[in-house]
């Protein structure tokens, strides 16, 4: 090649941008342009003659554009040296020595050959620098895919939108076509363009067809009325009005209507039906006035739903149980525990729950404060209209006074019976002990008391006198011994029993007593009711014969009204009464014992301490005098004897009739 020609083509070598590496058939550098030097750092001098494998050695790090490293057979240049062929466009991503950013390149491998057949003279190794163009395609690559992911993810939201359209679409359609009222459409061309189904159900009128956009004239044939109707829907004026619909089946359905204007323009009727509303008033009505049956009525009522929650109380519920409204309600009916006096009120419950049939019955129930108190319960399953349990009521009623009366009746009744066995056992007993106890004091006279019959016959003497008194206990107790009753001032006559208490009561009992001076005037035998005295002291005396302790009497005027009266006795008569208390701090009795104090013959002394006729006689004398007797008492406590007799005025003494 000729001095200039080389020359040339050396300023063209050096030139070039892409960096060009020159090697012979046998794979050694032959030469370098001033760019390869730049991009390998390839001194010519030095490198010239170094194979391919040791111009790249000193390059860390050669990879493939997709990571992967070069295999060094692999290399564009040993593969053109080796096949003769081009190798063209390979990218490698390339670290040099000295920098820690890497740089793509793409990689040709071209042959030359030597002139006129002379075979291969070497291959050119070409780097174009792409890694702008590159980093450029990846910013690209990336921003490709943050659009690709904001189109799906608004696409997404697009779809997620259209399909909550659709549910409200649906919705509003359901809502539209539920709702009780009367909706009709029209565009401002006087066309109807939509009603609802309960102006379809109301009138007949089809929906659907041709009939819609010429609703207004089957509704309305005439057309004075029709252009009437129509002016208040063009007002919009939002007043009611009524109006006379022609339905499909000719008759007239009485209806009121109000007309909105939407801001597009087109118009809305709302109609309601009249009967319908009537009759909602009627309903209204009937329920304000139970409500307030179920919220004054005395007995407690309490609606429980079906897992057993209270859903509701009445005040009257709140007033017997202790419990308030807010405290019950959203509390479950087996939570009561307080409430429950025993085990019995989940069981109840439970019961109902499992059998659906209604229960009843009395049982004992505490209120919140700890007062135990009678109730009356019912419960009961409602039912809807397919039979299907939906709640649960409870009524509750408090018959703690019914329970009371009736016990105190069945005891009248009881000593009632008994005080007619006891008049005829006693009747017969006198006409059995007198004759005894006359012949026995005639063969005592006779015989003398130096005989010796004589002790048998004091014995017999004895027992006939004792088994005479106990006759005579009975004849009081069963009211068969009438007495002569007068009015009697009760302070005199207690005032004297007491000055005689004390002989006999034991040093170890104290004695008090607080008197009303004035008033305490009854119609009664003194006599009798000196042996109440006793007999209830006696009994006080007995209770406090271990321990000692304090007996109190106490003579007082009170009053009573029918509730209190009741709680006496439920046949005792409201009014005026002298009240006498007698009252012990001794042993006290339990409610088995107090049941039966007032019964002839028994007792809970020893044999021999008592007949059991001291009670029975006060029971006895006080309701012979139309009093009554109650009696308050715990174990360990003591005990407390209230007589009630009928108070008279104290002009009654001044009437006393004098005695002869």
């Amino acid at each position: 090649m000729p001095a200039d020609q080389q020359g040339r083509y050396k300023a063209l070598f050096d030139s070039m941008s892409q960096g060009i590496l020159e090697y012979d058939a046998q794979g050694r550098l032959v030469a370098a342009n001033r760019a390869a030097v730049e991009i390998f750092g390839v001194e010519v001098e030095k490198a010239q003659g170094c194979s391919v494998r040791e111009v790249l050695a000193s390059i860390p790090e050669i990879s493939r554009e997709d990571g992967t490293a070069f295999d060094a057979g692999a290399l564009p240049v040993l593969t053109s040296l080796a096949t003769g062929r081009e190798v063209m466009n390979s990218v490698m991503r390339v670290v040099f020595p000295g920098k820690q950013a890497h740089q793509w390149f793409r990689h040709d491998a071209i042959p030359w050959f030597k002139p006129a057949g002379g075979g291969l003279g070497g291959v050119f190794g070409i780097f174009s620098d792409i890694t702008d163009m590159k980093n450029i395609q990846d910013a690209l690559s990336i921003v490709n895919e943050n659009l690709e992911r904001t189109v799906q993810e608004v696409t997404d939201e697009l779809q997620k939108t259209i399909l909550v359209l659709e549910k409200q679409k649906e919705t509003l359609k359901t809502i539209f076509d539920s709702i009780p009222v009367m909706l009709v459409f029209h565009d401002p061309l006087r066309q109807t363009s939509m009603a609802n189904h309960a102006f379809e159900r109301l009138t007949g009128w089809p929906l659907a067809g041709d009939g819609l956009p010429v609703l207004l004239e089957h509704c309305f044939p005439d057309p004075g009325r029709r252009q009437e109707v129509w002016d208040f829907i063009k007002a919009a004026s939002g007043t009611w009005k009524d109006f006379d619909i022609t339905t499909r089946s000719g008759e007239l359905l009485t209806s009121s209507w109000l007309s909105v204007r939407l801001s597009d323009g087109s118009l809305v009727g709302v109609g309601v039906d009249l009967r319908l509303c009537r009759l909602c008033t009627q309903i209204g009505s009937d329920l304000a006035k139970f409500a307030a049956a179920v919220e004054q009525v005395r007995e407690g009522i309490a609606l429980v739903n079906i897992d057993g929650t209270v859903e509701y109380i009445n005040p009257a519920f709140e007033s017997i149980t202790g419990y308030t409204r807010l405290e019950a309600v959203g509390l479950n009916i087996c939570s009561f525990v307080d409430y429950s006096a025993d085990e019995q009120h989940n069981k109840i419950f439970d019961a109902v729950v499992s059998q659906q049939k209604p229960w009843s019955g009395t049982q004992k129930r505490r209120r919140k404060g700890g007062e135990i108190f009678d109730a009356h319960i019912s419960v009961s399953p409602i039912r809807d209209d397919t039979g299907r349990v939906v709640n649960y009521v409870l009524i509750v009623r408090d018959v703690t006074h019914e329970a009371a009366a009736l016990n105190q009746l069945q005891q009248t009744r009881k000593m009632e019976a008994l005080g007619a066995l006891a008049g005829g056992i006693a009747h017969d007993l006198k006409n059995v002990f007198s004759p005894i106890l006359l012949d026995t004091e005639t063969l005592m006279q006779d015989m003398g008391v130096h005989h010796p019959f004589y002790p048998v016959l004091d014995e017999i003497h004895k027992a006939t006198t004792l088994g005479i008194e106990l006759v005579n206990q009975i004849r009081t107790f069963s009211h068969s011994t009438p007495r002569v009753k007068e009015p009697l001032d009760l302070y005199p006559l207690v005032r004297k029993f007491l000055s005689f208490l004390r002989s006999i009561m034991s040093p170890m009992i104290d004695i008090d007593h607080h008197l009303c001076p004035k008033g305490a005037v009854v119609m009664a035998d003194a006599t009798q009711i000196q042996q109440v005295l006793m007999n209830l002291c006696i009994n006080a005396r007995h209770a406090m014969r271990r321990k000692g302790g304090l007996l109190t009497v106490r003579l007082a005027n009170v009053d009573l009204d029918e509730k209190a009266a009741a709680e006496v006795c439920p046949v005792l008569i409201p009014g005026p009464y002298v009240e006498i208390v007698v009252e012990d701090t001794g042993e006290g009795m339990d409610d088995v014992t107090v049941e039966r104090i007032f019964e002839p013959f028994f007792t809970t002394k020893k044999p021999g301490e008592g007949s059991g006729m001291g009670l029975a006689v006060v029971h006895g004398i006080v309701t012979d005098h139309a009093g009554a007797i109650s009696v308050s008492t715990s174990p360990g406590k003591g005990s407390s004897f209230r007589v009630l007799l009928p108070r008279l005025p104290e002009s009654a003494l001044m009437e006393k009739p004098n005695k002869r």
